[in-house]
């Protein structure tokens, strides 16, 4: 049986902590957002798996494992996002930076459907972020601190530099919004 009923009133148990807190708590609403991310970054790389970006694939596996640590280190248990997480997504984002030439404006998502796909990551990452920020300021004061911020900051850029990558790797030429639609 894939369900408890536990749930049902609008509660849930974190693991690694003792209380019950609501389905729409802080707490609760970064987690989901993560949990969110990471599956969407799944379909991104079970995207570049079929289309032979095995360099690029890699990658995202790697980040996919930070976040579940992360979602740890949010959830209360003895787990940490750590400088050398950090680290190694600003290299990543470093390396893919070195083979294409980013634009200089926005850019209207869809040049292709791994690009798209890694900016809805973008966006998932965005509001991770921002919930991230709300849990900080509501509920946890202090636990901004560390290294863990910085990492959801960053992965934003990873997400853009990504689909930017994927675009340009495809042959698909971006397009910068016209603004008198």
């Amino acid at each position: 049986m894939h369900y408890t009923r536990k749930g049902d009133g609008g509660k849930t148990r974190i693991r690694n902590c003792s209380r019950e807190v609501t389905k729409d708590s802080p707490t609760t609403m970064v987690l989901g957002d993560i949990d969110e991310l990471n599956s969407v970054m799944g379909l991104c790389r079970a995207k570049m798996r079929s289309g032979g970006y095995d360099d690029t694939h890699d990658m995202v596996r790697e980040v996919q494992e930070v976040l579940f640590t992360a979602q740890a280190q949010i959830a209360g248990a003895d787990k940490r996002v750590k400088r050398g997480h950090l680290e190694r997504l600003e290299f990543l984002i470093e390396q893919i930076e070195r083979e294409v030439r980013l634009p200089q404006s926005f850019i209207v998502p869809g040049a292709s459907e791994l690009s798209a796909l890694c900016d809805v990551a973008r966006t998932v990452a965005r509001r991770a972020e921002r919930s991230f920020v709300k849990l900080c300021i509501v509920q946890k004061p202090g636990f901004c601190e560390g290294d863990l911020p910085a990492y959801l900051n960053r992965l934003s850029s990873f997400l853009y530099v990504l689909a930017r990558s994927a675009a340009y790797r495809e042959g698909k030429k971006e397009e910068a919004p016209q603004y008198d639609a």
